[in-house]
Formats: C-alpha cells, structure tokens, sequence
C-alpha cells in the first residue's frame, strides 16, 4: 500500500468514465508512445516527458489519466471532455503540500475541494465551492488532523468513493497502459 501512496504523492491526473478515453484521445490528437506496459514500468522506464499521458486500463468504468501537464491544463482538458458525462481532476502534491478534486459536468466545474497548508498559521486550510457530491457522501474517511499529510490523500478516498478501491489502484498500477505524446497547446 505504500508503494501506491508513493506513487499518488505527487501527481495530477483526470478521472473519465471508459467510453469517453477515445475522445481525450482525439481531442488533444494524441500519438500512442508505449502500450502493453504497467503504469509501474512506465514510471520507472524514464521515457515519460512533460507532456506524456498515462492511460490506465478501465477499473469500474472509469480510465485515470495522468501526467505532468495535467496540473497545469488538467481543468481545462476536464472542461472539455465534460459535455456529455462527469470528468474528475485531481492533484495531490505532498512536498507542498496540496491536494485539490475538482468536478465537471456540461463543460463547467461543479464542486471544487482544496487542501493547502498554511505554514504560518501551522493549520490546514480547506476552500470549497460547489455542492457537496453524491460521492463525497459515500467517502468513509474524512480528513481531521489541523496539520497532517493523510489530508493530502484525499482524493484517493474520493476515487474509493467512485467504487475504485485501494486494491483496484494497485491492480490499475500493476495493470498494462498505454501512454500517449501530446503535441497540442491547449
């Protein structure tokens, strides 16, 4: 479990349901680097450049997307892909530390949740915006500590809540991938 914390200890990525992967696909008209390799093996393999998408396969129907370039255009890539269903965007870097989950549907972000350390005040600031989601509802864990890094792990509860578990990550970290070259300037 570790090794999964790890890997999420500074990443952004993007949630879409399966169907919707071919449309990131040709949206940012991505060139296919390497498949048939685990997200491990991708990681470690250095290859991966600034603008490299990792696709995992489907888990509960729903595909992660990571890479670098996401925690600048993740929201604006989420945006768009979210006209015809939900689309997550998710970042948690923990050397800051700070984690965010935003949600979009019909091409505008419905909830936004942000966890930012405040070194001054040595407290954990929380902003949120937008309705409380039916997901949310479903995480069993709540971040507590006034200053704690399971704060920043927040999200990957809130991928529990889509019914991706823990064992279901490390299956998807172990599980072939495809990553994808993105020439486009969004």
């Amino acid at each position: 479990m570790e090794e999964l914390f790890n890997t999420f200890s500074c990443k952004s990525w993007i949630i879409l349901k399966e169907e919707h992967a071919h449309k990131l696909v040709q949206m940012l008209s991505l060139q296919k680097r390497k498949e048939d390799l685990s997200w491990e093996q991708l990681l470690e393999g250095q290859d991966k450049t600034p603008n490299t998408l990792i696709f995992t396969s489907a888990a509960k129907g729903y595909v992660i997307v990571e890479g670098d370039m996401l925690e600048q255009k993740g929201a604006s890539i989420a945006e768009l892909l979210s006209a015809d269903d939900f689309v997550f965007n998710m970042t948690i870097d923990i050397w800051v530390p700070y984690m965010f989950i935003e949600i979009f549907d019909q091409g505008k972000l419905i909830r936004r949740l942000e966890y930012n350390l405040d070194v001054e005040a040595d407290s954990v600031v929380a902003t949120e915006s937008g309705d409380k989601s039916s997901w949310e509802k479903e995480i069993n864990y709540t971040p507590e500590s006034t200053v704690g890094y399971d704060d920043f792990f927040y999200p990957l509860y809130f991928i529990n809540s889509l019914g991706i578990g823990m064992a279901e990550l490390k299956h998807l970290y172990n599980s072939k991938c495809t990553s994808y070259d993105c020439a486009s300037n969004l």
